[in-house]
């Protein structure tokens, strides 16, 4: 019985150090990972150039230079408005295409015409006078509404007369058009407010007769007692009155004839 009372605290006293043994030999603690290598040129490749803008749009210039970059990590076309710049990192060959080719776009841009753009806003009824005569000038024009619609009736509301260059962008203009209406209550109806906008003018001579006046994204809108709204794209020939379109409002429509003249 006394022996193994003495066996059991040296198992004891075995385990302990068995313990500390294990606790000394602790697995390695694991390796930190390398870094990636980037794959890309260093400065040591490349050269940098400053070109000063003198003519064009800094910006415009640089989106049609950066395709001649390399197109490696770290290659750069950069503009600034302010400064009217473009800074270029790259390989030599590569701002030296660059700078060729801001040599023969950086120029200055012909002299574009202007266009005196005049709009006419008219209102038909099927009978009796809506609002105002009209100018004789909308005579033929009207004739041939008069033979083409089934409104008998026609009066101006507005003109509006707007003059712009040509390859202008996002024209807008405004004002009011009396259409003559009556309101609910039987009184004269007030004036509408009438917006219109172009998204972008353009003169055409290619042709051999008159140049021509493209109008893409014509919109207008009359809000007030009532609403119109229309949308298109049109072709103008200079010395002509183009109908662009008609909308209707309660018991009339607007008709919207347009005309444009080249200022040479």
């Amino acid at each position: 019985m006394n022996v193994h009372r003495l066996l059991i605290p040296g198992l004891i006293l075995l385990a302990a150090g068995l313990s500390r043994q294990a606790e000394g030999q602790s697995s390695p603690a694991p390796k930190a990972a390398e870094p990636s290598r980037e794959e890309f040129v260093t400065e040591k490749g490349f050269s940098s150039r400053v070109f000063e803008v003198r003519h064009r749009e800094p910006g415009d210039l640089a989106s049609v230079v950066r395709p001649l970059g390399s197109g490696f990590r770290g290659a750069t076309v950069s503009f600034n408005r302010d400064f009217r710049t473009i800074t270029v990192r790259d390989f030599p060959e590569n701002v030296a295409a660059i700078e060729a080719a801001l040599k023969r776009l950086d120029v200055p841009e012909a002299v574009r015409p202007d266009v005196e753009l005049r709009l006419w806003v008219l209102v038909a009824s099927s009978g009796g006078t809506a609002g105002g005569p009209f100018p004789d000038e909308l005579k033929e024009a009207v004739g041939a509404l008069k033979s083409t619609l089934a409104y008998r009736s026609y009066a101006l509301a507005g003109t509006f007369v707007h003059r712009v260059r040509d390859g202008a962008r996002d024209i807008s203009g405004g004002g009011l058009a009396d259409l003559g209406l009556t309101s609910v209550n039987g009184k004269a109806g007030r004036a509408m407010q009438l917006e219109y906008g172009i998204k972008s003018l353009t003169l055409d001579s290619s042709g051999s007769g008159p140049v021509s006046v493209k109008l893409d994204g014509f919109r207008l809108a009359l809000v007030g007692d009532g609403r119109a709204q229309l949308n298109t794209d049109a072709t103008v020939r200079e010395g002509e009155k183009v109908v662009l379109g008609t909308s209707t409002v309660r018991d009339r429509a607007l008709v919207v004839v347009v005309s444009g003249r080249v200022i040479r």
